[in-house]
């Protein structure tokens, strides 16, 4: 008797199982669709065109004007498509692109800024580099000025009663 009801529950349970993943099936990511990106403006300073297509994802190009020949194409950032999401949700494109203060400056979706040195293309200067230095930096200070405190406390003669 003990191995026909061991198998009915076996049974039951997959019945359960079963019906359990009909009526609540395991979620799925959304398939969304990602919209076309707005297309970027390209700017123009003394002859030449900087350009930021959408073909080549955080790329921008200098074209010179009068020659049509490209002067040079940067990659300003790359991204790390992660495999387990949807690749076009994961992509993130230049929005503005804006020549001032002698650099190119490029915004992308996310809200980083990167500054372009006009003649050779190269990154500058990114949002996130100074922000992270100043975390780093902010970090580092604290630990500092936390070890200092516990040495100087530790050094100090304790007064009688054993409270400061």
């Amino acid at each position: 008797m003990v191995g026909k009801a061991t198998s009915r529950t076996t049974y039951c349970l997959i019945a359960v199982a079963a019906a359990l993943g009909v009526i609540c099936p395991t979620p799925r990511p959304a398939l969304a669709a990602r919209t076309k990106p707005k297309d970027v403006e390209p700017v123009r300073y003394e002859g030449v065109e900087y350009r930021a297509p959408h073909s080549k994802m955080g790329h921008v190009e200098a074209w010179d004007i009068s020659t049509g020949k490209k002067l040079w194409e940067t990659r300003v950032y790359s991204l790390w498509i992660k495999p387990w999401l949807e690749a076009d949700v994961q992509w993130v494109f230049i929005t503005e692109l804006d020549v001032r203060d002698g650099k190119v400056w490029v915004t992308n979706e996310r809200g980083k800024c990167y500054a372009l040195d006009l003649k050779s293309g190269k990154v500058r200067r990114s949002s996130w580099k100074y922000v992270f230095l100043l975390a780093a930096g902010s970090l580092v200070f604290a630990a500092i000025a936390w070890t200092l405190r516990k040495r100087i406390r530790a050094s100090k003669p304790m007064p009688p009663g054993g409270q400061e």
